[in-house]
């Protein structure tokens, strides 16, 4: 057996069930222990039919290991017969349409309707044995991986965290929750890693207006949110599909848009959770609402189960969060009716003429109704393993 690897986590996740996760630790933690397709790595994704027929033929990379097509037909079959996150994004007609054949090398699904999207569907799901489904109730906190044991550390002390690098141990260091000390205490970047997450914080409101008065100010916010004290953890985003040219503002407009009234006889609540940088984020969208001369009172929560039992209750509330699926597309189904008409019928458009049009998406998300998109997490953490992630937040190998 090779050198321990150790894999800190914040907190514990909601579970492990790799066929109904629901939170993004689980989703982290499940990348380790299964498997999952990966078009051009060790599976082949073909489309045919305008998006009515999937075909997926197996390398041997996974044939070798003795992971069959039969094992991933199962799995998904199983996610679309009990797992709503999966079923709730597709027509039911086109899903309960579906037809299947499969030999030792590929599998196929066949639709009477198109169902855009499915391949990513399909790479962001775990091989799974699903008769053993209730297995997954506990939370493993050991595993193998490549003759590696894998230990999982849940641990919210920063200065442990030190502990684990100046020890020499083979460790990766929590990532989707800033460590400070990995910036001013640890000098040795040789194992130091960023990258933008596809983790996304943004600013709900019950009343629309404060919507369109962020987004009206939204360079301001932008040029605000990059002055913070710990902007390194972030990075701004002008939409909920991001693209790396923003295509939506005039730098020269006004910082403040006269415009826009807002009469109120009382101070709104905004409520966040107590992780870095939220607070410093609420700040921000604080300063502008104080130039409207609208008065804000905050609430803090130390707990995250309180923070999201209780968030609805205030009139806005900083929020984060990230596609379920390995696509920001998957945000179009999940914001969609939160859209004005003349937006739905906008990105209807876009869907029958070209699905390719990132920016077009881009701009149509820019903001909802009662969501505005305000920045997203970067990854810092520390890596000196074989072991790396993606912006989904799933790891693999090098």
């Amino acid at each position: 057996m090779k050198k321990d690897i150790f894999i800190e986590f914040d907190e514990k996740p909601n579970s492990i069930n790799p066929l109904m996760f629901s939170d993004f630790n689980s989703k982290i933690l499940n990348s380790l222990m299964f498997e999952r397709l990966v078009d051009g790595k060790n599976c082949k994704i073909d489309i045919f039919n305008n998006y009515r027929e999937y075909k997926v033929s197996f390398y041997d990379s996974l044939l070798s290991n003795h992971i069959y097509p039969i094992d991933y037909l199962r799995t998904i079959l199983y996610q679309l017969k009990n797992n709503s996150y999966v079923y709730g994004y597709f027509s039911k007609k086109a899903i309960n349409s579906l037809k299947y054949e499969f030999n030792k090398e590929y599998f196929k699904l066949k639709f009477l309707f198109p169902v855009l999207f499915f391949d990513i569907v399909l790479q962001s799901s775990y091989i799974v044995n699903s008769s053993k489904i209730n297995l997954y109730k506990y939370i493993l906190d050991k595993f193998n991986i490549n003759n590696h044991l894998v230990n999982i550390i849940y641990n919210r002390d920063k200065n442990k965290t030190l502990d684990y690098i100046y020890n020499g141990e083979n460790f990766i260091s929590c990532f989707s929750e800033p460590n400070i000390n990995l910036l001013t205490s640890f000098i040795d970047k040789k194992n130091m890693f960023e990258k933008d997450s596809s983790l996304i914080f943004y600013i709900f409101s019950k009343k629309r207006c404060f919507i369109d008065l962020l987004y009206s100010n939204k360079i301001f916010l932008n040029n605000e949110l990059n002055k913070i004290k710990h902007n390194k953890f972030i990075s701004v985003v002008n939409s909920f599909i991001p693209i790396k040219k923003d295509i939506f503002f005039d730098l020269k407009r006004e910082v403040c848009d006269s415009n826009v009234k807002i009469n109120l006889d009382k101070c709104i609540t905004l409520c966040y959770c107590d992780f870095l940088p939220n607070k410093e984020i609420v700040d921000v969208v604080i300063k502008l609402l104080k130039l409207y001369g609208i008065s804000v009172l905050t609430v803090k929560y130390d707990s995250l189960s309180e923070y999201l039992k209780y968030r609805n209750n205030y009139d806005m509330h900083l929020g984060i969060s990230s596609p379920r699926f390995n696509s920001y597309y998957f945000f179009i189904f999940d914001l969609f009716n939160n859209l004005e008409k003349s937006k739905q019928d906008y990105v209807k458009k876009i869907f029958l003429n070209n699905l390719n049009d990132v920016k077009k998406f881009s701009t149509a998300f820019s903001h909802t109704k009662n969501f505005l998109p305000i920045c997203r997490l970067k990854f810092i953490y520390y890596n000196n393993t074989i072991l790396n992630i993606n912006e989904f937040g799933d790891f693999y190998a090098y």
